[in-house]
């Protein structure tokens, strides 16, 4: 493993977190001798800004967002949710290193025990309702004639309450339901939010729309998949049904999220600890420096990252 101290920076990664919060910056620290510096030797980017185009080490593109890809003429590595076998790239879904595999794993006996917590029906969280969502807003429409569907997000609210923020706060709320409508916004092959992860989590039969391939990271037993349904009327019929059958539920509830009850690769730290390993010690010319252009374009570079809103003296806070 890499001995020496590691000068490293973050930047255009939004404005909610400091650097030294953010789930990969943990990470790191708690896997290599990391220091954040100005004058870094590997930058972590984002996608919110341009402030990355100012620095000439190795870059390290990060998102959790489906619809964005790395630009290998900016970056060296990336860490995004797609499926790739570039090399220079690491399936990087958005739950990792959020959920603990602990925390889904199996238990002896824990259907029949969790079978009698399950008093309400269904769950929905959703913060918005326009063109994007339109798909997971009709299937909730549908599923609430048969029964309602309690909706505890900013958007379409009939709790009479707002879940706070937060993980263990969702977990929380969604423990008594016996379904989770965990639909992304499309369905895009590598792409799993934290949605599907929180209906395990409280012990749920999440309902998913989502990365076709779900199925292979998770146990298909134990999730209700959109895709696998010939029609949307065939899959609440299916939810019917299960609703309905006690006994037919509580087979479900014992499914094991992972196969086999073993969390696949993407909650093994090495898995991730290897890639990383690989950058800090692999010798290469950086794609920033490899770039000639000129005044012309490095004026342009400072442009961007002048004009770049999301980059506030206060992430420089270490």
């Amino acid at each position: 493993m890499t001995a020496h101290r590691l000068p490293v920076d973050f930047c255009d990664w939004g404005l909610t977190r400091t650097k030294t919060n953010l789930p990969l910056a943990k990470f790191l620290h708690g896997h290599f001798p990391v220091d954040i510096a100005d004058q870094p030797s590997f930058l972590f980017y984002s996608h919110t800004g341009h402030h990355h185009r100012l620095f000439n080490c190795v870059r390290i593109f990060h998102t959790s967002e489906a619809d964005r890809l790395p630009d290998w003429n900016v970056c060296d590595y990336a860490l995004t949710p797609h499926y790739s076998d570039d090399p220079r790239h690491l399936r990087f879904p958005p739950y990792a290193l959020i959920f603990a595999a602990a925390a889904l794993l199996q238990s002896p006996g824990e259907a029949e025990r969790l079978f009698l917590q399950k008093t309400k029906f269904c769950a929905f969280l959703s913060s918005y309702r326009n063109d994007k969502t339109r798909l997971r807003w009709n299937f909730f429409d549908q599923l609430s004639r048969y029964k309602q569907v309690d909706s505890a997000g900013r958007a379409g609210n009939n709790v009479g309450r707002e879940v706070p923020y937060g993980l263990d706060n969702t977990t929380e709320f969604l423990r008594p339901y016996k379904f989770h409508l965990a639909f992304e916004n499309k369905a895009v092959p590598g792409y799993i939010s934290e949605k599907l992860l929180l209906g395990f989590a409280a012990r749920c039969i999440p309902v998913y729309y989502g990365c076709p391939r779900a199925a292979e990271e998770f146990n298909p037993k134990r999730f209700l998949n959109y895709h696998e349904f010939p029609s949307e009327a065939a899959l609440i019929d299916r939810i019917r049904e299960i609703d309905s059958n006690d006994a037919l539920y509580r087979q479900i509830l014992a499914e094991p999220v992972f196969m086999g009850n073993q969390p696949n690769q993407l909650f093994n730290p090495e898995y991730y600890a290897r890639f990383f390993e690989k950058i800090f010690t692999a010798k290469i010319e950086p794609v920033a420096t490899r770039q000639h252009g000129g005044w012309r374009k490095l004026l342009g570079r400072w442009t961007l990252a002048k004009a770049d809103k999301a980059y506030p003296l206060s992430w420089k806070v270490k």
